[in-house]
Order: structure tokens, then sequence, then C-alpha cells
């Protein structure tokens, strides 16, 4: 799962390969690619500094073997998975609803005048259902009629 970086958002970041007391960090600009970062971080005693290009570790990715890295809290990755989980299953509705409306035709006020089953390209099959709704007109009426 990757979260996406943007200037402002709260890090992690750790000077070295102890990542055990990170610092707090905001992200001040995030270079193209978005795997390395510019953060303005506090230490332990509140003061304010700077470091540029650090990488930016997500989740189920190794830290540099050396020097700096930054990383999302925890709860960053959770809130992360419980989207990613909702936007999987708005789209698995989605497809569903898609699905039934392919199977199902309708005209211009959204009557039903047709419904078949769908083959596996998704298109109706069998249009022979037909239920007529009325007479459509066909240019020729006279005014009124």
């Amino acid at each position: 799962m990757r979260i996406e970086p943007t200037i402002g958002r709260v890090v992690w970041f750790a000077r070295g390969r102890d990542q055990s007391e990170p610092f707090a960090a905001m992200i001040a600009f995030v270079h193209p690619g978005g795997t390395h970062v510019n953060l303005r971080y506090m230490d332990h005693n509140a003061d304010s500094h700077k470091a540029m290009n650090v990488p930016l570790v997500n989740y189920g990715e190794n830290p540099p073997a050396e020097g700096p890295c930054c990383t999302w809290m925890p709860y960053q990755f959770g809130q992360a998975a419980k989207t990613q989980q909702i936007a999987e299953s708005l789209e698995a509705e989605r497809r569903e609803i898609d699905s039934a409306k392919r199977s199902r035709r309708v005209d211009a006020s959204g009557n039903l005048i047709a419904e078949a089953a769908a083959d596996r390209t998704g298109w109706p099959a069998d249009t022979t259902k037909v239920a007529p709704t009325g007479t459509l007109p066909t240019g020729n009426e006279a005014p009124g009629s």
C-alpha cells in the first residue's frame, strides 16, 4: 500500500539507522516521483531543523541501510488501509450496477422495454423479451395527435 505524500502532512523522521525514537516532521516539498521529500522536523528539545531529499519509506518497504529516512505513522497506514478497502468495495458495487444496467434496456423515460440475459461480453444476448410501451412517433403525426 502506498500513501501519496503531500505538502503539510506529518511523518516520523529518523536521522540514522536508529528509528526507535523518531522525530515529528512536516513535509515541505515532494520531489518528482514521490519517493523523496524535504522536511522540517523538531528534535526532542523542540528545536527546529531541516532535512533535504529524504527517502520516504512506505508500508512494507525496508528503510535504507544508512542515512536518514521518514515514514508514515502507524495510524496513517491504518487509515490508508480502511480508505483502500472502502474504495475497492465501492468499485465492486459500481461494476455490479453497471452489469445490471447492461442486462436491462429502458426508454428515455426510464420505462423497462427489454430485459435480457447478459452473455460473456456483458452485452444483452437475447432481446426477444421486448415489451411494448406504446407507439413511437414516426414524425408523420398530425399536430395535437
